[in-house]
């Protein structure tokens, strides 16, 4: 699987994305302290739908997108704690 592109990267946070005829999407990932002095770790994801194939195809995937990006993140938390 081809990954996307880094749109733009800083010291917390990290912007992918990619444009195509049917959608348009960025995953914002964000580390930050939490309230304990810790590490917090927020995702944003944005689509923009251009068409119906682009609407379709997101209905789809959207009922696993949660599940999906949950798994990702405890496997990085993993990852960096290891």
């Amino acid at each position: 699987m081809k990954h996307p592109p880094v749109l733009s990267k800083s010291a917390g946070e990290m912007v992918i994305g990619g444009d195509d005829r049917h959608l348009d999407f960025r995953v914002a990932v964000l580390v930050r302290a939490d309230a304990q002095g810790g590490r917090e770790l927020v995702v944003v994801t944005v689509v923009h739908c251009h068409n119906r194939l682009g609407r379709t195809y997101l209905a789809v995937i959207a009922p696993f997108h949660r599940t999906i990006l949950r798994a990702n993140l405890e496997r990085t938390v993993r990852m960096l704690e290891g």
